[in-house]
């Protein structure tokens, strides 16, 4: 569950609650998945820029948006021996959580927003499956993150943004949050480093029960 501070209890409730079951089914009022296609540089020679990549998020958007309003944008990263349709989906075959979504802005228990499911996966959607690789990807993603795929959504949809190059995005915005899990420590390392480049502020999800070696694995 959660845990709040003084600085966090405006972003997070106290406690949690459950879904309700009709939740898991299609809303009437729906948000659309759209594929976004950004360029970037492989993962492992960025810095050289050497070898330049396409890659491609699945973006949600709320039901009724307008472009002359603004949203807030959420990033939601996959896991290990995932990539970016596990959480939200397809247009084609969307997943329970974009139900989730759909009925939380209806019902005015989620605030509408834009969220942005991209992928560490590199040169192989197989990447996330290969443990020691998934680590070393998720400790270089930041560079892409601010970069090349925060300015490429921040270009495209309408966000509260006002600049969209990637030095804007490390100019110390308070209105990020830099909101993750971690279970062995380097997702800490690496949402660290994307508050320090960012400004945003950082929030610890911790588990209620915490995870054992067997619980993570089982589950992968």
């Amino acid at each position: 569950m959660p845990t709040n501070s003084d600085d966090t209890a405006n972003h997070f409730p106290a406690s949690l609650t459950s879904i309700p079951d009709s939740y898991l089914t299609e809303a009437e009022q729906q948000g659309t998945l759209q594929d976004l296609y950004y360029d970037t540089y492989e993962s492992f020679s960025y810095n050289e820029k050497s070898r330049r990549l396409q890659k491609h998020t699945v973006v949600y958007r709320p039901y009724g948006y307008d472009e002359s309003k603004q949203y807030p944008v959420f990033y939601l990263m996959h896991g290990g021996w995932s990539n970016e349709y596990t959480y939200l989906g397809s247009s084609d075959e969307p997943q329970v959580m974009k139900h989730i979504l759909d009925h939380g802005i209806t019902n005015g228990e989620i605030q509408p927003m834009i969220v942005v499911c991209p992928t560490y996966n590199n040169t192989s959607p197989e990447d996330s499956g290969d443990y020691g690789v998934a680590l070393r990807l998720t400790d270089n993603y930041h560079n892409e993150l601010i970069n090349d795929l925060i300015p490429a959504v921040e270009g495209k949809y309408s966000t509260y943004a006002e600049d969209t190059t990637p030095e804007e995005s490390t100019t110390g915005d308070s209105n990020i949050l830099v909101a993750y899990f971690s279970w062995s420590g380097n997702i800490q390392q690496v949402a660290n480093l994307i508050s320090d480049k960012t400004g945003g502020e950082l929030f610890r999800i911790i588990p209620e029960v915490e995870y054992t070696e067997d619980d993570v694995f089982d589950l992968a």
